[in-house]
């Protein structure tokens, strides 16, 4: 159903939201509410049976094909197969595409690309910040900006960081064609 005509089977007109969230799932083959057990399928192949957190089957049953759902704060819950499909999407042993790694970085994650050749290097998005003009650090350029106006704040934009592999950090990186149409990019832990 389209959401035009959701919102006029309800009569209401409701907000659109796009998912950003980078979870742990995988698929419940069974369950069993008096073990209260759950039977996933891992990606190896294999049937595994765990004891999800309390209360987890007080809020729903699941059926056998939905998925159990581990969000990143840990929190426990199971999503509709069809539901879980059309708003998530796998991310491959061979790794995300570049789109994904800019989610990844957004949703607050470190990102790095298995084609690069220096070790522990990785991504992360600076969020923008603004302050006042006597806070810039002499010598850097938001110096510079707040000596241009120095009755304004300094706005400083969201940017992404590279942690280089040795170590020092590069402000405002900058992505290659390959980079942008690689499809090795991870989560670094």
């Amino acid at each position: 159903m389209s959401r035009t005509a959701f919102c006029a089977a309800i009569g209401l007109t409701l907000s659109v939201f796009v998912s950003h969230k980078v979870v742990q799932a995988a698929p419940i083959v069974a369950f069993d509410t008096e073990a209260h057990t759950l039977t996933i399928l891992l990606p190896t192949g294999e049937q595994h049976t765990l004891t999800p957190a309390r209360g987890f089957f007080a809020r729903a049953f699941p059926a056998p094909g939905d998925y159990f759902v581990v969000y990143e704060d840990g929190y426990q819950s199971h999503s509709p197969r069809l539901v879980f499909e059309g708003g998530y999407k796998a991310t491959s042993s061979a790794g995300m595409s570049f789109g994904d790694a800019i989610t990844a970085l957004k949703a607050g994650h470190r990102v790095a690309r298995d084609g690069w050749n220096g070790k522990g290097m990785w991504l992360a998005y600076t969020p923008g910040s603004e302050f006042a003009p006597e806070l810039a650090k002499p010598g850097h350029a938001a110096a510079h900006r707040a000596a241009e106006a120095p009755n304004e704040n300094v706005r400083l934009l969201p940017h992404i960081d590279m942690r280089a592999a040795d170590g020092s950090m590069v402000i405002g990186w900058l992505a290659s064609q390959t980079d942008m149409l690689a499809d090795d990019w991870a989560i670094v832990a």
